[in-house]
């Protein structure tokens, strides 16, 4: 099925590793150009584009940023509108990871989830709703959320869970804000994605137990999700789905 994508171009952040890498690897697929947004690793992630580029057959543009301000905000738009001179559709994947008892935490580190895991979602979606207010058009954004948010297996996340938890709640209250005028928010949850982050086929007890909990046995791949967001992005087949936070965790969540 054509998802009507091809063409248009993308915004990804976190969008050269791990499940962003999945999402950019898909949206190229469908034929869409691609803005990838990267805070480490520049080598990898600037390899990574250009291999889109060429076995795609679309432009794609790396950019190295810090989304969790204004100024990185800044430098990955100006990238995009300089490239390709509109965005027509974000993702915000970008997200700092942790595990800290509550008698560790600093509030610098506490700030330093809210920004990475808020802010930036924040950020990046004021200046998307903007150039499309100012372009007069409608865009699609997917914010990747998580589980932890719904159910927890472990304890001492209370830093991640709370940021993406209000990730979630930006989501569904911006949608509803800009949904009249063509701009449409949704949210994806993943479940246990194997990616270089996290490898669920170790053969460690640990994620035996973890497969046995999945309704299919069966780990997420990085593309896995990609789908997903290509399917939420799509005008063409999600035309009604406005402000839903997506269950893409294999049955986790039942």
């Amino acid at each position: 099925m054509d998802l009507g994508l091809k063409g248009k171009v993308a915004v990804i952040t976190g969008g050269a590793r791990g499940i962003g890498a999945g999402i950019s690897e898909v949206l190229a697929q469908e034929g869409a150009h691609l803005v990838i947004d990267y805070r480490s690793a520049p080598d990898e992630c600037e390899a990574f584009a250009k291999r889109l580029s060429e076995q795609y057959g679309v432009k794609t543009a790396a950019i190295q940023a810090d989304i969790s301000t204004q100024e990185g905000v800044d430098r990955v738009y100006d990238c995009a509108m300089k490239t390709f001179g509109t965005v027509d559709l974000l993702v915000n994947n970008a997200a700092m990871l942790g595990n800290q008892k509550i008698e560790d935490i600093t509030l610098e580190s506490w700030q330093k989830f809210m920004d990475t895991n808020v802010t930036a979602v924040f950020l990046m979606s004021q200046r998307f709703i903007q150039i499309c207010r100012e372009q007069k058009k409608g865009g699609r954004a997917v914010n990747v959320i998580a589980k932890g948010f719904y159910s927890l297996t472990d304890g001492g996340m209370s830093e991640y869970v709370t940021s993406k938890g209000g990730a979630y709640s930006f989501t569904r209250s911006i949608a509803k804000e800009v949904a009249p005028e063509g701009i449409i928010f949704n949210g994806l949850v993943p479940g246990y994605v194997n990616s270089h982050f996290a490898n669920f086929e170790d053969g460690s007890e640990r994620s035996e137990r973890r497969r046995q909990n999945l309704p299919r046995k069966m780990f997420a791949s990085p593309c896995d999700m990609g789908h997903v967001t290509a399917f939420l992005l799509s005008e063409t087949c999600a035309t009604q789905v406005v402000g839903v936070i997506m269950d893409a965790t294999g049955g986790l969540l039942l």
